[in-house]
């Protein structure tokens, strides 16, 4: 029964996961990763460590890249150290303070 429950708890993450690559406000890989590993835990599958490892790695790296990546090509693209801070900072600050905000501009916003 707990394996059932574990299994409906983890298709709920990944399919969180899955809409996190189109609606910009949801993290997509942690989530996936976080479904894979509760279903890790079942019954059902089972991975192996290194298997585990690597997709925490590359879950890490692409996470870290979507947040790091603006900033960087705010720099190689000939913007000023203000605007790669200011890059910076917006990224920030929209993660913290204007999450429900973006996801408003995004329904209603025109084609």
């Amino acid at each position: 029964m707990l394996d059932v429950l574990l299994v409906a708890v983890a298709i709920i993450f990944i399919l969180i996961g899955l809409l996190g690559a189109v609606v910009p406000i949801l993290p997509g890989p942690p989530f996936t990763y976080i479904g894979m590993l509760i279903l890790h835990f079942t019954r059902f599958t089972h991975y192996s460590t290194d298997f585990l490892l690597f997709f925490l790695f590359l879950t890490v790296m692409v996470t870290l890249i979507d947040n790091i990546l603006p900033v960087w090509m705010t720099k190689k693209f000939g913007g000023s150290k203000y605007a790669a801070r200011g890059s910076l900072a917006g990224m920030i600050a929209g993660m913290i303070f204007f999450r429900r905000w973006g996801w408003f501009s995004v329904l209603f916003s025109e084609p």
